[in-house]
């Protein structure tokens, strides 16, 4: 609370969430903290973005949405939180789909709610032939509709994705 007091929301996420995690991440994989303990902390942190996010102001409804997501068995949803804060934060309008998002769901969302933009983000281990296989059957999907990804999943794969995504810092959605 004294973090996001003193320096906002997305200095705090930037700046001493993220090393945080990292470290959480490391001490979970040499066995220094337990998986309770991680889902503890990022649960308080999880709680943090969703309250901050509902003090701010709503865009108008006129304006085309950014649909945001997880793909299905993606559970890593902070990234994605943040994702949407930022977003709104700069007076964007979101669509927030969250955890999981099965395939067809999905498409029928956007066929219905037609986005200006996807945001999503891929963290859990996958083989990178689905990675790719899933990306090039949305971009064919859903047309010329801008598909912005993060996770690390994508940056081990930015090559095989180039053609049917936008790979670039999504802590910066400014301009989308």
């Amino acid at each position: 609370n004294a973090l996001i007091e003193e320096h906002g929301m997305i200095v705090t996420f930037t700046d001493f969430l993220i090393p945080f995690l990292k470290r959480i991440g490391v001490m979970w994989l040499v066995g220094t903290v337990r998986p309770c303990q991680e889902h503890f902390m990022s649960s308080i942190i999880r709680q943090k973005l969703i309250a901050s996010f509902d003090k701010l102001p709503v865009p108008a409804l006129d304006k085309k949405s950014v649909l945001l997501f997880l793909p299905e068995n993606e559970w890593h949803e902070l990234g994605l939180l943040f994702y949407n804060y930022t977003l709104r934060e700069n007076g964007q309008r979101t669509v927030y789909l969250g955890q999981s998002m099965p395939y067809d769901a999905l498409i029928d969302c956007i066929i219905d709610l037609k986005p200006k933009a996807i945001v999503t983000s891929w963290l859990t281990v996958s083989d990178s032939k689905r990675i790719s296989k899933y990306f090039t059957k949305l971009k064919k999907d859903i047309g010329d509709i801008p598909i912005y990804v993060g996770g690390s999943q994508i940056s081990e794969n930015k090559e095989s994705l180039a053609d049917y995504i936008e790979i670039k810092d999504l802590f910066d959605l400014t301009n989308i």
